[in-house]
């Protein structure tokens, strides 16, 4: 297919979904939720089960006006430690309620926010209350995502000293005007230096963050950034989309509408970008992420194992994710729950209830374990065989075909394949693109229309 055919068929079907980092979508998720079903999902793990932990870093100094994560805005340090003291709290009241079953951490992840606004000590203090009460893996990732402008030589040799061994840097673009635009000034040196104290304190791996999307980006400013970004020598790169929904995120009201590419432009931009990694020896995994052929995630998406979280991509599946902190998602067998964003509720929860912090939640029911397989294996593996996930839960094939039906346009225009002997949905990998909106296709709870204020463009 040309490169122009290709753009407009993907184009001409572009909406709003989700992104499939859970199903069902968190808009879904019921606010009537009781943190003791939560304690027993957690009981109820079986002995030995393999954890993934995440803790949620609510701080910012400054706010940048992309930014659609939640968190706090602050210049003072004291905030950020009390509340390293209440997550103290909440880890162990979990690690107590999970102790004794021979559970393993495989994957720790602080995410934000800015994780590097924890100074040195507090930093320790939290691994130590982790591994006080958790078991790790002797080969498990401990991830921390870095804000390159927090870096220094103290804080990356307590990274290295803690076991920090991937680090995902915030790079976003190198672009003078896009990152002023942006409120982020952060000039290439600033991420040099970053990655220069890291690898000086024995971390190897990691990963280069880019959005595309964003004002005033062009084809020329991004390959000339990615360029840059190449002679860093990451092992991973990402590349999202920037999701521009200021009716849910005050801060990009600051982004002037006209400066922002249009669907053409955003098409192109990927696709550039993507040329210029796959070109220097990165491997596509699912819609945004590269990496080298040896890397874990490769391995793991040749092996089947590749999976998908609230993180994003991931090689570790583990048995049950565990969110720590205001606003974190944890994910168990049975369904997930979110951790409160009210700071008074969460601290109220954690030193007086005794009870998770929890706001809401959703228990799998119906076909949402199968359907949530398929679009699994969709997002990472860019096909699937919807009979044998259908058939291995028990399901009637007759409730597939409604899903089917809405295959039918992508598969006349040639952006989706479909083996009715088999079961085999596949996209091709020019038009990964459009694999959200195929796996729309098998979302029992989607409107047919979805509208803007739930989820961002598909493309």
């Amino acid at each position: 297919m040309r490169d122009f055919d290709l753009k407009r068929k993907v184009l001409s079907y572009d909406r709003a979904v989700p992104r499939y980092t859970s199903y069902p979508a968190a808009p879904l998720f019921q606010s009537d939720f009781s943190p003791s079903t939560v304690l027993g999902w957690a009981d109820s793990l079986a002995d030995g089960s393999k954890l993934s932990l995440y803790v949620h870093v609510p701080f910012c100094p400054k706010l940048c006006h992309y930014c659609g994560c939640f968190t706090h805005i602050t210049s003072r340090y004291a905030p950020v430690e009390d509340y390293v003291h209440i997550l103290r709290r909440e880890i162990a009241l979990m690690g107590k309620r999970l102790q004794g079953k021979n559970h393993v951490v495989t994957h720790l992840h602080f995410g934000g926010g800015s994780p590097t606004m924890l100074v040195p000590q507090d930093f320790r203090l939290l691994m130590e209350t982790f591994r006080e009460f958790f078991v790790f893996d002797s080969n498990a990732e401990i991830a921390v995502e870095v804000d390159p402008r927090h870096m220094n030589q103290e804080l990356a040799q307590t990274y290295g000293e803690q076991g920090i061994n991937r680090i995902s840097l915030g790079v976003q673009d190198f672009d003078d005007k896009v990152m002023q635009t942006v409120n982020r000034v952060q000039p290439f040196d600033v991420v040099y230096e970053a990655v220069r104290h890291l690898r000086q304190a024995g971390i190897q791996d990691f990963n280069l963050d880019f959005i595309y999307g964003l004002p005033y980006q062009s084809v020329r400013s991004l390959t000339r950034s990615m360029d840059y970004a190449l002679l860093l020598k990451p092992s991973r790169f990402a590349m999202y989309g920037y999701a521009h929904v200021p009716w849910k995120k005050k801060n990009m009201r600051l982004i002037p509408d006209d400066s922002l590419p249009n669907a053409d432009e955003r098409f192109d931009l990927f696709q550039a970008g993507a040329s210029v990694l796959e070109e220097s020896g990165y491997r596509s995994i699912g819609i945004d992420h590269f990496v080298k052929d040896e890397d874990d995630m490769a391995v793991a998406q040749d092996q089947g194992s590749l999976g998908r979280n609230f993180q994003g991509y991931t090689n570790i599946s583990p048995d049950a994710l565990i969110g720590f902190g205001v606003s974190a998602i944890s994910q168990f067998p049975q369904g997930y729950a979110q951790n409160t964003t009210a700071s008074h509720a969460y601290q109220d929860a954690v030193l007086h209830s005794g009870m998770p912090p929890i706001a809401k939640g959703y228990e799998f029911q119906g076909q949402d374990i199968a359907r949530k397989s398929i679009i699994d294996r969709l997002m990472c593996d860019l096909k699937v065989n919807i009979y044998e996930i259908w058939d291995i839960h028990g399901h009637d094939r007759n409730d597939l075909q409604a899903s089917i039906d809405q295959l039918t346009p992508y598969i006349d225009d040639g952006l989706a394949q479909f083996d009715i002997r088999n079961g085999l949905v596949s996209i091709p990998h020019d038009a990964r693109q459009i694999v959200r909106l195929v796996a729309a296709c098998f979302d029992e709870y989607l409107p047919p229309v979805e509208t803007l204020q739930r989820h961002s463009m598909a493309v």
